[in-house]
């Protein structure tokens, strides 16, 4: 008869070998690459990889997942809870595609948002600051911190032409190029900045004040009235000729009356 210490262990023994079977049938998270790219006018297109590690037997289940949630975000965080994209929801993503890699067990997902991701933040002498809106990262909210955890890695690119100050960037965050990289850090605020130039204004030459002149129709009016004035004068010349000559003689007339 098994006594109660041995039968505990065979208990022990038993609940081990379920856990090993579970994670042995399940599919699991390894990493999650999220891809930001943005516009001069601060809109985002976003891509979140999923890498997944699935098992032989979850594999046929997990095909027809593929296939029955389509593109449908809803049905794939009620599948699998951690496959949830960070900045939208299946009711606020937009232009959704998703696909699967199946040799190297990739799920990727492409979607657009109509929030803006980044602002106008303030106006410089020879530049303008914008600032990428820490309320995107809601995801990411423990408490008042902002977790980014280590097997997530967030990449934004900043719009062409823009680059950014390194001096204003928070410690942890790493930078790449024009790439702003998050992983593995806890911050209380995200204050993320980059810049545009102001464009230098080109000296006004005489081209340019010649086509200002044809496209402003106040000018084409006066030139109109200019040149209807010089053809009348132009036609009636004879007459205004005789009319200077009469005053003249006129004037000539009363100042040698005056005289006498």
């Amino acid at each position: 008869m098994m006594d109660i210490k041995s039968f505990l262990l065979y208990l022990v023994g038993i609940f081990l070998i379920i856990i090993l079977l579970r994670e042995s049938l399940a599919v699991s998270l390894v990493a999650h690459e999220i891809f930001i790219d943005l516009d001069e006018k601060g809109m985002a297109k976003f891509t979140e990889t999923f890498y997944l590690n699935i098992s032989a037997v979850e594999r046929e289940k997990f095909m027809q997942d593929v296939e029955n949630n389509g593109r449908s975000l809803l049905r794939w965080w009620m599948s699998y809870e951690f496959i949830k994209t960070k900045f939208a929801n299946w009711l606020s993503a937009r232009d959704v595609e998703v696909r699967y890699d199946e040799e190297n067990k990739i799920l990727v997902i492409n979607y657009t948002t109509d929030n803006v991701f980044a602002v106008k933040d303030k106006e410089e002498t020879r530049s303008i600051r914008w600032k990428i809106l820490e309320s995107n990262f809601q995801s990411f909210l423990k408490g008042s911190t902002l977790e980014i955890p280590e097997n997530t890695i967030i990449y934004i690119e900043i719009p062409k032409g823009a680059y950014i100050k390194t001096e204003e960037i928070q410690e942890g965050i790493r930078l790449e190029g024009n790439k702003i990289i998050l992983q593995n850090i806890k911050v209380s605020n995200l204050n993320l900045y980059y810049y545009f130039d102001k464009p230098i204004a080109p000296p006004v030459g005489i081209e340019q004040i010649a086509k200002e002149f044809i496209e402003n129709k106040i000018y084409q009016i006066i030139v109109a009235i200019f040149i209807a004035l010089a053809l009348i004068l132009y036609w009636k010349r004879k007459l205004v000729v005789e009319k200077i000559e009469n005053f003249i003689l006129k004037y000539s007339e009363l100042s040698e009356t005056s005289e006498h």
